[in-house]
């Protein structure tokens, strides 16, 4: 060690300078590299979420089609009610009718306790888009009493949304968490998981949105699919506790193969977060817990720190549905999740800004009006 420290003082100065930039730039070079394999090695979290050009990210309130709390579901009105409270990601769900439309609409069914009308009560995949149009669904929920109802409203198709959307927001600032409702064989689905996410993704494409989109859903055929199709798509794995009750093969089929018994750890909480990971989505979003709300005395949480840990630690973002108080709320923001799903958006926003959680101002009322108004004519019989 003293030898070769003498060595070193004794060189010339500029044989030190030109040996000590040769050092510094093979160390700094060494560094790039093992940076570089870290990248590759790790999975990178989506940039969903950072949709502020602040440093801090925004907390990503979703709108549960639309905002359920406030008006009939998945109508024009819901999307109105979501994009008024100030949400960041309206959430919906996406049905194909017969003629390969995709309707943006939650049940399998046109069910009489939304919808009145001559098509109440058959399955919108068997249904063609006139009879769908033909549908009044502006009725309210019992268990909703803030809805207020809007006769006449109709169904609308996952263009009629996106183009609504996109008036409000046309340079950025709204995304939408697209989820498709086709099932895996043996259950219902008229279509293919395949006919399904080409649907989709063709309809996203032409709006130019991809980029601002979450594609979700509790068949995680779809997830895998459409990855293959848009890598850059930011893919979310819906979980439900259900998952456990049912067949191991069944529970197979909703996961793509893949099953949570056969995942690492030693928990529930611990294997959904590695199996979201292994089937390389984005996000997990699983329910927060039931039954009912946190502070309920029956209530058990399904989402927790060791499931948001693990996921993160995997490079996963963590996206609980569907958070309805402001106890469930502060739990899941306190277990590290990015956002929520919710029926009551207006509640949800004033929470985060009364808790200092980072949410987008409420947007213009004026202009959602104009836009709702614009949108309502183009759908007119």
């Amino acid at each position: 060690m003293g030898q070769t420290h003498a060595s070193w003082l004794a060189e010339p100065h500029n044989a030190r300078t030109k040996r000590s930039r040769l050092s510094y730039f093979l160390s700094a070079l060494l560094l790039f590299l093992a940076l570089l394999c870290l990248f590759h090695q790790l999975p990178v979290p989506s940039p969903l979420f950072l949709v502020s050009p602040a440093s801090a990210p925004l907390f990503d309130l979703q709108g549960h089609r639309g905002a359920r709390g406030l008006a009939p579901e998945s109508t024009l009105f819901a999307f109105a009610a979501g994009l008024k409270a100030g949400v960041t990601t309206l959430e919906l769900d996406v049905t194909l009718a017969a003629d390969g439309t995709p309707f943006v609409w939650h049940d399998e069914r046109a069910l009489d306790s939304k919808c009145s009308g001559d098509a109440v009560g058959k399955r919108l995949e068997d249904l063609t888009y006139a009879e769908i149009k033909a549908l009044d669904c502006g009725k309210t929920l019992p268990e909703f009493p803030r809805q207020v109802a809007h006769p006449g409203a109709r169904i609308q198709t996952l263009d009629q949304v996106l183009q609504f959307g996109l008036c409000v927001a046309p340079k950025g600032g709204l995304q939408w968490n697209v989820e498709s409702k086709v099932q895996p064989p043996g259950y219902n689905s008229t279509f293919s998981a395949e006919k399904y996410t080409q649907v989709i993704l063709d309809t996203l494409k032409r709006h130019d949105v991809i980029d601002r989109v979450i594609f979700q859903s509790f068949y995680w055929r779809t997830l895998h699919l459409s990855k293959l199709s848009t890598p850059s798509l930011c893919t979310s794995a819906l979980i439900a506790p259900f998952i456990h009750t049912l067949p191991a093969d069944k529970a197979s089929l909703w996961l793509d193969g893949h099953t949570l018994d056969a995942q690492p750890g030693n928990t529930t909480s611990l294997r959904v977060a590695q199996a979201a990971a292994s089937l390389g989505a984005d996000i997990v979003s699983p329910l927060h817990g039931a039954p009912g709300e946190s502070g309920d005395a029956a209530y058990v949480p399904f989402t927790d720190a060791q499931m948001t840990h693990e996921a993160h630690r995997l490079g996963v973002h963590v996206l609980p549905w569907t958070v309805n108080a402001v106890l469930t709320a502060d739990r899941m923001h306190d277990v590290g999740a990015e956002g929520i799903i919710t029926d009551f958006p207006d509640e949800m926003h004033a929470w985060a800004v009364e808790k200092g959680v980072r949410v987008p101002p409420r947007r213009s009322e004026r202009r959602v009006e104009k836009c709702l108004r614009e949108a309502l004519a183009r759908d007119r019989p």
